[in-house]
């Protein structure tokens, strides 16, 4: 009888040994790409230095006071791994370390211990008269008049005509949530279509998709930022992937709001007492001063609201009570005031998405595989062993 027990613990053996297999299967692919602060080499010491800083995700090398540093790319994602991360808050006689990042390509911070975030982390889109650059890794708002925003949920373009003093207004950029569609005053004149949502977070950290442009530019979308740590992380202060508004003052016809980004936190336990925001950016108003005889101008959509989630392993997560978590889509923008205008509002865009669940950190999954696989071993080995 002692062969087919040997038989049957060796089956156990192989049946858990690809239970755990698939088991580890499925969470890679739910995290195929938050990224492990162990496989890569430290920078060392986080900056300590109070004061402004900058991060470029296209040079990689950060300014601010008494830095020099460099990171790396690592599946086009700006990685800046440190032993430990403390983003200072105000002090007695001191300001906080505050980090704007910009750039093509997504950031991310990570580390191999702990990380604090007391200060702010400001990866938000633009609204500028030369078009909005979006966050590190979002996509542009336009300058070009009538044309869609950039990214894969993009804003569609306006409708306009300068003989027929005509503008109908760009669509909001979408990520989360829906972008906004711009304002048409008239039935046979299209407006830009708001963008539509897309995105996993868990899958592939992008950031949010700009608006599109009428004559007045669009906004850029909220970039993507990552922070991942081994051991726990604290947020106290700020981190801010927002849309950008569109620049309203020279706008005829206004452009679509850029879509909030995307903020991927991960670490075995969370605790949040600060604030996130992916939102999304306003649309563009429709403040052109009309010559004689009236114009027909129109206001831009709204943003969608980007995407914020948050993966925790075994130490949990925990948010006190005043800490807050937005992700809503931008206002539509205002149609004119002016009488001798035929003008009206854009459509607000879209709420974004909060995902929140327990995920272990690779670093933990990885050596919990290790010990899981080696107790199984031990057990068959011991069987095998047994006298007959």
């Amino acid at each position: 009888m002692s062969v087919p027990l040997r038989r049957v613990a060796s089956r156990s053996v192989v049946v858990a040994v690809l239970a755990v297999g698939l088991w580890l299967g499925a969470a890679g692919r739910v995290r195929a790409d938050p990224l492990n602060p162990l496989d890569f080499a430290s920078l060392g010491a986080f900056p300590t230095v109070p004061g402004d800083y900058t991060i470029n995700t296209d040079t990689l090398t950060p300014s601010g006071p008494g830095v020099v540093l460099s990171g790396v790319v690592s599946h086009g994602i700006a990685v800046f791994d440190f032993d430990s991360i403390n983003v200072l808050g105000p002090g007695p006689g001191f300001p906080s370390q505050d980090f704007t990042a910009t750039g093509s390509l997504p950031l991310a911070l990570l580390s191999r211990t702990n990380a604090t975030i007391a200060g702010t982390i400001d990866g938000s889109g633009q609204g500028l008269i030369s078009g909005g650059p979006g966050g590190p890794g979002g996509g542009n708002g336009p300058v070009l008049p009538f044309t869609s925003g950039g990214g894969p949920g993009g804003g569609g373009p306006g409708v306009g005509a300068v003989v027929q003093r005509v503008a109908t207004g760009g669509g909001g950029g979408g990520f989360g949530g829906p972008g906004g569609a711009g304002a048409s005053s008239v039935s046979n004149v299209s407006a830009g279509g708001g963008g539509a949502p897309y995105g996993d977070l868990a899958r592939q950290l992008q950031g949010g998709s700009g608006g599109g442009t009428s004559f007045g530019p669009g906004a850029g979308g909220g970039g993507a930022i990552e922070i991942g740590a081994v051991g726990s992380l604290a947020i106290s202060g700020s981190i801010l992937a927002r849309g950008g508004r569109p620049i309203s003052e020279i706008s005829i016809g206004g452009g679509g709001g850029g879509s909030g980004g995307g903020i991927l936190l991960h670490a075995d336990s969370v605790r949040l007492t600060g604030s996130l925001s992916a939102a999304g950016g306003d649309g563009g108003s429709a403040s052109y001063i009309p010559g004689p005889g009236g114009s027909l101008i129109d206001a831009g959509g709204g943003g969608g609201g980007g995407r914020v989630t948050i993966l925790f392993g075994p130490g949990g997560y925990d948010a006190a009570s005043g800490a807050t978590i937005d992700v809503a889509g931008g206002a539509g923008g205002a149609g004119s005031a002016f009488t001798s205008l035929i003008s009206a509002d854009g459509s607000p865009g879209g709420a974004g998405v909060i995902d929140i669940a327990f995920v272990p950190e690779p670093a933990s999954l990885v050596l919990m595989s290790t010990g899981i696989l080696g107790l199984l071993g031990l057990g068959w080995m011991r069987r095998r062993a047994a006298p007959a």
